[in-house]
């Protein structure tokens, strides 16, 4: 995170030393008992993020791990390339 210039501690955006392009992480998830999350994760720059069925299969195993542990309820889910 050397080459990003944070604005201020009260705001989210970085400035790229390099680019100069300015970009803002999402704003944090506001969070209470029973509710739904809609939750992604994506390939930077469109890269896939599993190569292979045996990346999938080990992306499930962490994924029902991580149900047992924190106690989550999963009512759909979909593997996408990317």
């Amino acid at each position: 995170m050397k080459d990003l210039i944070h604005n201020s501690s009260f705001d989210t955006s970085y400035v790229s030393r390099q680019t100069g392009v300015v970009w803002m992480a999402r704003a944090l998830r506001i969070e209470y008992p029973g509710a739904f999350y809609h939750v992604m994760h994506r390939g930077n720059a469109g890269t896939d993020i599993y190569k292979n069925d045996m990346d999938r299969e080990t992306f499930l195993e962490y994924l029902g791990k991580s149900v047992a542990r924190y106690d989550l309820k999963i009512h759909t889910y979909c593997l996408m390339t990317n």
